[in-house]
């Protein structure tokens, strides 16, 4: 199969990218004013964004277990959904409507504090730190305790567990 073929496979992803990079440097300017912040910005959601993917491969290991098991359907279902929550509910909505209820604001003012004054919506962010992290803790423990804790399961890495 010539290279120019495959190449449609990625022409979608390419494009976001590129719009992507095209935002950071707008970011840039828009914040520096400067060559020098636009580029600051570009490598700053470059790298960002090979981390995303390179964090994100686990991710698709476990997608890929849980669909096999379903019904055409339900991994339609799974694929739409589940990427548009983890992707924009996660990233972008729930950063937000924590800022909302830590600071008592609206989601409005919660997105005007994102794109105007990043420093005030971090240091908001940042000071729920602790319910945030215990949240977490405790999805990724309920998580653990059924992985080792499942008599149903075949594979046992520790078998004293």
């Amino acid at each position: 199969m010539p290279t120019a073929s495959r190449f449609h496979y990625f022409k979608n992803s390419i494009l976001v990218t590129l719009v992507g990079l095209l935002l950071g440097a707008a970011v840039g300017f828009y914040y520096s004013g400067t060559w020098s912040g636009v580029v600051k910005a570009v490598f700053i959601v470059a790298v960002l964004s090979v981390l995303e993917v390179s964090l994100s491969f686990d991710n698709a290991v476990v997608n890929a277990t849980v669909l096999k098991d379903m019904t055409p359907a339900w991994r339609h279902r799974f694929l739409t959904w589940g990427i548009a929550i983890a992707v924009f509910g996660m990233r972008l909505v729930f950063p937000l409507v924590v800022v909302s209820l830590v600071a008592r604001v609206g989601p409005g003012e919660a997105l005007r504090l994102a794109a105007f004054e990043p420093v005030e919506y971090a240091r908001i962010l940042t000071s729920s730190h602790v319910v945030l992290g215990s949240f977490g803790g405790t999805c990724r423990g309920l998580v653990c305790r059924k992985y080792f804790l499942d008599v149903e399961k075949e594979v046992r890495w520790v078998q004293l567990i």
